[in-house]
């Protein structure tokens, strides 16, 4: 049968359906009333300020990707940079991946950001996409 089976013979699809169906059983739903109906249990669970600080961190740098690149500019558009473009879906995958391990026992995730790239964004912010900021005073 083996033969009959490598070769993509027919009758040995048939034939193995057949023994199979002498030993297998299906069964639906309705069939198995006994078991009961599933308990779900939701927890909530309070971060640490570490894991705070790292979702935070990440979440607002994924909210920042959307904002400026969803901006108009000049001679290009940021699309190109979107994790809501369908080319970038593994770094969109890579961000939500960071977000949640944020969540589960992250804290062992220092986020930094240099001041050189802090000074870059409000750089092309203010300069390219004309946005005003709001000096806080203390």
């Amino acid at each position: 049968m083996i033969r009959y089976w490598n070769e993509g013979n027919v009758t040995a699809f048939f034939r193995l359906r057949n023994l199979l169906g002498a030993i297998m059983v299906r069964h639906t739903k309705e069939d198995l009333v006994e078991l009961p109906p599933p308990k779900y249990l939701t927890s909530k669970i309070k971060l640490s300020d570490q894991e705070v600080l790292a979702y935070n961190t990440l979440s607002t740098g994924v909210l920042m990707n959307i904002l400026i690149t969803g901006m108009k500019g000049g001679k290009t558009s940021g699309w190109a940079d979107s994790l809501l473009n369908p080319r970038n879906l593994n770094d969109a995958r890579q961000a939500i991946q960071n977000i949640r391990m944020a969540c589960c026992g992250g804290r062992s995730i220092a986020p930094t950001l240099d001041q050189q790239f802090y000074d870059e964004t409000l750089e092309i912010l203010k300069v390219r996409h004309k946005v005003r900021f709001f000096e806080v005073l203390e």
